[in-house]
């Protein structure tokens, strides 16, 4: 056969395809287009032709086209009912016909009586329905999920039976994956019982026979292996008129396909952020969608989903209308003959991952859309192909390296046992493994014909470490939120894999763009795993339990609970792969025999650690509120934590002088008055409520045992500790950087006050210079606050700056429990865990493991406003900074502040938020203007700012504090200090001023409500309101038994 000019691949005829051609398609109901045709594939050397119904264009699937624009054709003819006799012969020398299954039908032709039929009647019934969904012969005692019914379909057959039988079959008969005689069963007692039921509609059925018989003249299962065959053997590529592929160096365009799944969005960031030889190269993406518009949006909600999206890379991203089943993927001739020209390289990520898809259907998506992959590259100028596959086309890896493939090691370059794929993966029942193998298998042969082909196998990686993105499509990260649901998971030997997406994707990249690379096939793996032992250990560190159940009480678990389980329509997946799942304890590895040497020698890797990537991902999970807030993993009881806390630090004795059941009360206490203060808290709410007493009982029991072995640590002086309080957190924190610059004051850090003495009591006096609490403060900082836009204004957070120090006198700030808060007042000096008397000795432990340096303590939170007498009473030589601002811009902040740190933890009403929050500022604010009123001789230690003053002048304002407080003056550097600092952020404070609200009503609060007023500074400061004069004239009265008695002016005092 001729080669037209401009080279590239051509499929020639063949004695054993120039009869019935090669079979390259067939789509049952859930396939592209929703069309039940085969069609025939053979060369052709023509004038293009397309099928037209009315003058429009069909689709290729369903009608004949040829083309010419290349130097082959491909003429696709419709398999009709003449060409049965042939496609049959043909099919059943390669053995894939079993037979016809015929489908009793009532005397009218119209109506069955369910009640006088047999099971074998009802069995035929439902496998001629099965079958038209599944797309292949079936059995009647073949579990559903053999039959290849993936969930679309055993939805469609759910409901299907509803409407011809009026019978709803349970969704968990579904869920233990019955067979055709089970749900035949089951329909007969069904209809035993329901008179609606015993009679049959079976024009529908009729419907499904007629498309049924239609579809068993061409629909037959295709064979991986023929497929294989026949591809190879016509596959031809010629390069003679073909220009070379140009360097990496000088790439400017690529094309991408699968952008919006879970690792193509990642290739696409990695290709986007590349800098190629100076420049940033365009990414040219094939998205199934109607317009270009709709296809950045889903490329760009993609990528905002895995939290990586750029605005700027929307200049370099090109959609293309297509899809990757159609001919040509659906760009048409001009748009596919323009990318054979502009193209540098192919990236070929798109596929259709499926654990219940057949290969007959999965090839349409999967393997078919090669041949124009392959001509794509090989037309006008020679373009590399980058392909991503699988390692889950060895069988030994899905089985997780148990049982009989224990000893298998899994070498680049070596292809799978086919024997071994066979009885593993029955082609018809999971046809992924076989539609990768098949890829790989013709890309071996085009590279051995020229082609420049690179092979990336990847495992089942779904999770990223950069943002913790975790695909919840994937049946791990179902299993895993099923753990955390139930508190219990089935002890198993399977293994979860440890490899992050995105750097997977960008391993890819980096390879692709090698000049000097040494081989062709990789594994883009890490080979060590984490299992779910130490799952177990991790979560516990997390504050989750999980316990290790049988499989059998695992799944009867997910059973009761029902779809609302997330790993719910998995559990047949599970069943089939129980023998290597979870039948073999001996293989609890943290490592797997996956060779990877051609991928270290080519590029250097350094994979996370294990718990990094498991954490990373859980803390997405929690943000994205995607784990069930009904969790039984998530201990709330004071007696459980003590004893977890207890387990953690090896330390028993809780409290030197305290009572053990009145700490325990206290904690029991706040968990149930936040509990009922919070509407549907979320996991990660209740998480935090958890970790937070957990935490705070940790650092109980280590004071205790640090003060019996080091009596020194009691007789620490706390002198002269500076106070900054008011109700605007803004300006509490910006008067504390500011003070905190003072190289002779000494601010409490996040780090110091969540977990003084490390997460393992591993910090004590004079540890190493770096400090082993900052890492894990840090990850709960981001948890707690990340999502935070109010505490965010100041700058980012991190774990080693000065914190509200309320964090010493209650355990998670977050949440409101105003039980608690009674508690805390009426226990104000004790040492009990919620007292001021604690705070102090809190402040003597992280005073003596700093050597004891006799620095003033700076301390700042909104807290203590309402706690002056308790503070003078600890502290009688404190020092106390009032920071002020705008009472309605006060009380506003205050209220959006509130709402979002309580964001993502439960559901809050905003009117019932800021009501109580303007109620507690009042009441707080009535007790400062009390005390500073009733105690005149303490006024020297009392100073009071502005925010307005402070942002004008802001070290003159400091320097001004100290004069009246009479503190030391500032030393020269600690002012040089001050106004560094000053000079960074005065534009980034502005903007955080400016973006606080400075209307209360929008949260419901009237400006003239009484409360109001006591936020005021004249109120803070404890001065006298002044009332103001009303001037009230007395008018003629409109009615003549009315005499007005004055017509003088009198004045009335009304208080503000």
């Amino acid at each position: 056969m001729p080669v037209q000019e401009g080279g590239g691949l051509r499929l020639n005829t063949t004695d054993d395809t120039s009869h019935t051609g090669t079979l390259i398609g067939g789509l049952g109901s859930f396939g592209f287009g929703g069309c039940n045709t085969y069609l025939i594939m053979e060369t052709r050397i023509g004038p293009v032709s397309r099928g037209k119904d009315n003058g429009e264009e069909k689709d290729w699937l369903c009608n004949p086209v040829s083309w010419d624009h290349r130097p082959f054709g491909w003429d696709m003819v419709q398999l009709m009912v003449d060409a049965t006799q042939s496609a049959q012969r043909r099919l059943s020398e390669h053995g894939l016909l079993d037979g016809q299954v015929s489908q009793p039908l009532g005397e009218d032709g119209k109506d069955i009586d369910l009640k006088t039929m047999k099971e074998e009647d009802v069995s035929k019934l439902m496998i001629e329905l099965v079958a038209d969904l599944s797309g292949q012969e079936v059995s009647a005692e073949t579990p559903l999920f053999e039959m290849g019914m993936d969930s679309r379909a055993v939805i469609e057959l759910h409901e299907s039976v509803r409407k011809m039988t009026g019978i709803v079959m349970p969704q968990t008969l579904l869920f233990d994956n019955p067979t055709v005689t089970t749900l035949a069963k089951f329909i007969l007692e069904q209809a035993h019982n329901m008179d609606t039921a015993s009679i049959v509609d079976i024009s529908s059925i009729s419907t499904t026979q007629s498309r049924s018989r239609k579809r068993r003249a061409t629909d037959f299962a295709v064979d991986p292996l023929y497929d294989l065959a026949d591809l190879r053997a016509n596959l031809r590529i010629d390069l003679s008129m073909t220009a070379p592929a140009k360097p990496p160096r000088d790439y400017t365009n690529v094309l991408l396909t699968g952008a919006t799944g879970i690792v193509g969005r990642f290739q696409l960031a990695s290709l986007l952020d590349r800098n190629v030889d100076g420049k940033r190269l365009t990414v040219h993406c094939i998205v199934r969608t109607k317009s270009r518009n709709e296809g950045l949006s889903r490329i760009r909600a993609a990528c905002e989903e895995a939290m990586i999206w750029k605005d700027e890379w929307t200049a370099r991203i090109v959609v293309l209308l297509g899809d990757l089943s159609k001919e040509l993927f659906g760009l048409g001739q001009e748009r596919f003959s323009t990318l054979c020209e502009t193209m540098d390289a192919i990236y070929h990520t798109g596929a259709s991952v499926s654990l219940y898809q057949g290969y007959t259907r999965g090839r349409v998506t999967n393997t078919l859309p090669l041949l124009p992959m392959i001509e794509l590259c090989t037309t006008h100028r020679l373009k590399p192909l980058h392909f991503t596959s699988t390692l889950a086309i060895f069988p030994a890896f899905t089985a997780n390296f148990t049982k009989e493939f224990a000893e298998e090691e899994l070498v680049e370059g070596a292809a799978p046992s086919i024997q071994h794929m066979k009885r593993v993966f029955p082609p018809q029942q999971q046809g992924y493994p076989w539609t990768k193998y098949v890829c790989e298998e013709l890309l071996r042969e085009a590279r051995d014909q020229g082609l420049p082909v690179t092979i990336y196998r990847l495992p089942n990686t779904n999770m990223a470490i950069s943002t913790g993105f975790t695909g919840m499509s994937n049946v791990a990260t179902a299993l895993i939120a099923s753990f955390i649901q139930e508190g219990f998971f089935p002890r198993a030997a399977s293994w979860a894999n440890n490899t992050p997406i995105d750097m997977a994707a960008d391993v890819i990249v980096s390879l692709s763009l090698k000049d000097d690379r040494k081989h062709w096939m990789y594994h883009v793996c890490n080979p060590s795993v984490f299992t779910e032992s130490l799952l177990r250990e991790w979560a516990q560190r997390a504050g989750i339990i999980l316990r290790p159940v049988s499989f059998e009480d695992f799944t009867a678990a997910i059973k009761a609970r029902g779809p609302k389980s997330p790993i719910f329509n998995h559990v047949p997946v599970m069943r089939h792969w129980q023998k290597y799942w979870y039948e073999d304890p001996t293989s609890d590895r943290t490592e797997v025999p996956i060779s990877t040497s051609n991928m270290t020698e080519d590029i250097d890797v350094s994979w996370p650690a294990a718990e990094q990537l498991w954490r990373a991902s859980l803390v997405y999970l929690m943000r994205q509120e995607l784990l069930p807030s009904d969790s039984k993993a998530i201990a709330l009881d004071p007696q459980v934590l003590l004893d977890m806390a207890r387990g953690q630090t090896g330390l028993s004795q809780l409290g030197g002088s305290v009572d053990e059941e009145d700490v325990l009360e206290a904690f029991r206490v706040f968990i149930q008055s936040a509990l009922e203060e919070s509407s549907n808290m979320s996991f990660l709410g209740r998480l935090l409520l958890s970790h937070s007493i957990r935490q705070r009982l940790c650092t109980l029991l280590y004071m205790t045992h640090r003060a019996h072995t080091h009596p020194a640590i009691r007789c620490q002086q706390i002198k002269q500790p500076l106070f900054v309080v008011g109700f605007d957190r803004a300006s509490v924190m910006l008067v504390q950087q500011l003070l905190a610059c003072d190289e002779g004051n000494r601010a409490p850090t996040f780090s110091e006050m969540l977990c003084p003495f490390g997460e393992d009591g591993e910090y004590v006096h004079d540890s190493p210079e770096k400090d082993s609490r900052l890492a894990p403060a840090q990850e709960a900082m981001d948890v707690m606050f990340g999502s935070s836009e109010c505490v965010n204004r100041l700058g980012p957070l991190t774990a080693d700056m000065a914190f509200d120090d309320s964090m010493i006198l209650r355990p998670g700030t977050q949440f409101d429990a105003p039980e608690y808060e009674s508690r805390l007042s009426g226990s104000s000096g004790s040492e009990a865990p919620q007292g001021y008397g604690f705070h102090k000795t809190f402040l003597q432990h992280l005073q003596w493991q700093q050597g004891g340096q006799p620095k003033r303590w700076l301390l700042a939170s909104p807290d203590h406003v309402g706690h002056l007498d308790d503070v003078l009473t600890t502290y009688p030589d404190a020092k106390i900074v009032f920071a002020h601002r705008d009472v309605c811009e006060t009380v506003a902040g205050r209220c959006q502040e509130t709402l979002s740190l309580r964001h993502g933890l439960m559901t809050v009403d905003a009117s019932k938020v800021a009501e109580r929050e303007l109620r507690q500022m009042a009441t707080n604010a009535k007790a400062a203007g009390d005390f500073r009123r009733r105690h005149p001789h303490l006024k020297a230690q009392f100073a009071d700012v502005t925010l307005s003053d402070l942002l004008k002048n802001p070290v003159g304002r400091v320097k001004r504090l100290y004069r009246k407080l009479k503190l030391s003056p500032l030393s020269h550097r600690s002012s040089q200090a001050m106004w560094k600092m000053v000079l960074t952020n005065r534009s980034k404070w502005r903007t955080m001023v400016k973006g606080m609200p400075v209307s209360v009503s929008h949260f419901g609060i009237d400006e003239d409500d009484s409360r109001v007023t006591w936020l005021s500074v004249e109120s803070l400061m404890g001065k006298k309101r002044k009332r103001r004069r009303l001037v009230v004239r007395c008018v003629g009265s409109l009615h003549p038994s009315v005499v007005c008695c004055r017509s003088e002016p009198t004045q009335v005092d009304v208080l503000p």
